[in-house]
């Protein structure tokens, strides 16, 4: 919690974009649930809903009671994080050793994807308390199958599954899993999971029926998200050559080792409790996230925020190897016990700050954004209406800068003669690219052995905005002035 709120008070909150402008959008009229925006994501500011916005509904109630700051944003996920705190709990100590359950909340939170992603301001930390919540009731349901256990198990699972359907798939499938193995003889258990199963099926069938709808009415979308269209496929599954690529599993591998481990030391805690009676349900669990990972190979593998739903299987499987070596201390004594105590806590806690590290944490007080938003309200005014590219995937640069606009990958619709036409009549008047943070080319070279070039606006370009009046032109950021129809540019 301090390290997000001191974060967000020196004016660098961790934040993703598309989330935290659906939330500022709706803090300045109503909120509607059905109809979250993502800045600059297409032209005709139609809904963009890539999950039932709660978190956004939220940090807006947050923005209209407190003003603004991103920090309040923030909190309103630590919320929701500190409420998965009491399910795991409870399920760690049910299934798990006397003991379990405290460590398991230690392990939890000390894995660096929880301490970075799901403080973050954005529906993460939400997400995975829907699903450690889901977990719980469904577990309630393996001891005794009832309708109220059955009704919070669905509300939970439903919430999870419209949130982020990874999340609640590596818990639906860890659940499925644990049934099959230990209680596959019990038909009233099979019978009070199957209800709540076809509800959150309902629910999620009902939401993607709805957000179909909602993509096709917008205009140039700075991506298809609708199922049947050209980049959904690969956005969410992946295509044959990314899923046997050696870099993208080398990459999976690094996220889960550092952001869940931070030191490869836990790692080996992790397997020597993989083996344990104590961490069943812990260990189905993970093996419902490997399974989400090869269905959502391209989705997981390529954002790695979505590894955190990992994180509460990881800690219930290593609780039980912490309960048995604080054992093994106390046999020797008091005084032995109080030094191996803050042994351990030393070695998790620098395991914290590696994995941190190791996750970038050090690109979320890069100035270059700021510099940048900064160069953007100096040449551009705030009724000019921007067309920019490298401005990031949720509209970063136009929250910064306070601007309206759209974000592109490139100018390529811009050689669209009819495209150019309606943008001008729609009132752009200016046209922004920017380059890659020289941070992140920095980060790129430091693990690839070969030269790196920065990625800069320059291949972005094609040849109608070649003429088009130069206001600032730099390494950094390029910014044109739309022609008027008489120059002859246009």
């Amino acid at each position: 919690m301090l390290f997000h709120l001191g974060s967000a008070a020196a004016g660098r909150s961790m934040y993703r974009d598309q989330h935290i402008g659906a939330a500022l959008e709706y803090a300045k009229g109503s909120i509607n649930l059905l109809k979250p925006v993502i800045v600059g994501f297409n032209l005709n500011g139609a809904p963009t809903p890539l999950e039932l916005p709660v978190w956004q509904a939220t940090a807006a109630l947050a923005f209209k009671v407190f003003g603004t700051w991103f920090g309040w944003a923030n909190l309103v996920s630590l919320l929701f994080l500190f409420s998965a705190l009491y399910p795991l709990f409870k399920v760690a100590e049910r299934f798990g050793a006397a003991g379990c359950g405290w460590w398991a909340v230690l392990l939890f939170l000390a894995q660096p994807s929880v301490v970075i992603d799901a403080g973050a301001a954005s529906p993460d930390g939400e997400a995975l308390a829907a699903a450690v919540w889901f977990m719980f009731f469904a577990s309630r349901l393996w001891e005794e199958p009832r309708f109220k256990w059955g009704l919070l198990t669905a509300l939970a699972g439903a919430l999870a599954a419209v949130s982020k359907l990874p999340f609640f798939m590596a818990a639906g499938l860890g659940c499925l899993f644990m049934t099959a193995a230990h209680y596959r003889r019990q038909w009233r258990v099979w019978v009070g999971l199957g209800a709540p199963a076809l509800a959150i099926g309902a629910a999620f069938f009902a939401w993607t029926v709805y957000t179909e709808r909602a993509y096709r009415a917008a205009e140039l979308p700075l991506v298809d998200l609708r199922l049947g269209g050209s980049e959904a496929g690969s956005w969410y599954f992946g295509g044959l050559k990314y899923r046997l690529s050696l870099t993208a599993w080398a990459g999976g591998g690094y996220h889960m080792l550092v952001y869940q481990f931070g030191s490869w030391a836990l790692a080996g805690v992790f397997l020597l409790g993989l083996g344990r009676p104590a961490s069943r349900l812990g260990r189905w669990w993970v093996l419902g996230g490997v399974a989400t990972c090869l269905l959502f190979f391209h989705l997981v593998f390529h954002h790695g925020h979505y590894w955190v739903m990992f994180a509460p299987a990881i800690a219930l499987v290593c609780a039980p190897v912490a309960v048995a070596v604080e054992a093994a201390l106390a046999a020797l004594g008091p005084g032995r016990l109080a030094a191996g105590r803050c042994v351990l806590a030393g070695a998790l806690a620098l395991s914290t700050v590696q994995g941190c590290l190791g996750m970038n944490c050090a690109m979320n007080f890069d100035s270059y954004p700021y510099e940048m938003a900064n160069v953007i309200r100096r040449h551009t005014s705030p009724g000019d209406k921007l067309l920019i590219e490298g401005g990031g995937w949720g509209g970063k640069l136009l929250i910064l800068s306070n601007r309206k606009g759209l974000s592109v990958w490139d100018t390529r619709l811009l050689e669209d003669q009819q495209t150019r036409a309606r943008l001008r009549a729609l009132g752009f008047t200016k046209l922004v690219m920017v380059s890659e943070t020289p941070m992140l080319t920095a980060i790129r070279r430091s693990r690839n052995p070969n030269p790196v070039p920065r990625q800069t606006y320059r291949p972005a370009m094609t040849p109608v905005v070649a003429n088009w009046p130069t206001v600032i032109q730099n390494e950094d950021i390029l910014i044109k002035d739309w022609p008027s129809p008489s120059s002859g540019a246009q």
